[in-house]
């Protein structure tokens, strides 16, 4: 992959600013020629084509079987010389869970309903994904989008896994009760600080 820096062009789309970096991608805010504002997520190029190629490959095979209001919507792929994609997505303006949380925590609105409405939303993208065969293996507040304050919210994928029938249910199952634990710590804790404070 050519090195990223502001200005860069992906096809139709120019580099704006960095948002996002992980192991294996980082995400830029872009603009399409029509001026229209979407996440490009390049993927790193330390891991060689091969592996970047294949990561690349599986995420948007995943996303092109997902159309769901709470998991984030692929717009388009753009291959480089390389043949490695870079995957158009939409821009969450809002960020992500963890920004929302701390806002709570350090003084921010607080509405119990709403968190239980993140929940119902991230419960609804997980049970999409599994019906589609796809099982998502970073679930994390990190990876959970608000695309605007008001708006439901987008799970990202960055680690994932095509079911077959017999991972199915075994994993399924393990994925909801770590999501279960995981969450409900999460709000405990959220709510407990709130009540302290």
């Amino acid at each position: 992959m050519a090195e990223s820096t502001v200005g860069t062009k992906v096809g139709p789309y120019t580099l704006v600013e960095e948002i996002g970096q992980g192991g294996f991608a980082t995400v830029w805010l872009a603009t399409d020629e029509q001026g229209n504002t979407v996440a490009v997520k390049r993927f790193a190029a330390d891991h060689g084509k091969e592996v970047d190629k294949e990561k690349a490959a599986n995420e948007r095979a995943c996303l092109e079987r997902l159309g769901h209001p709470n998991v984030l919507t692929m717009l388009d792929a753009v291959a480089d010389e390389a043949g490695v994609d870079s995957l158009v997505l939409e821009y969450c303006q809002a960020g992500d869970l963890i920004h929302k949380m701390t806002r709570v925590v350090n003084g921010g609105p607080k509405d119990e309903s709403e968190s239980f409405q993140i929940w119902h939303q991230i419960i609804d993208g997980i049970g999409h994904m599994h019906e589609r065969g796809v099982a998502h293996l970073d679930l994390k507040p990190q990876n959970v989008l608000l695309a605007n304050e008001d708006a439901p919210c987008r799970l990202g994928l960055t680690l994932t896994l095509t079911l077959t029938p017999t991972l199915t249910l075994t994993l399924a199952l393990a994925l909801a009760l770590t999501l279960t634990l995981t969450l409900t710590l999460t709000l405990t804790l959220t709510l407990t600080q709130d009540q302290a404070v």
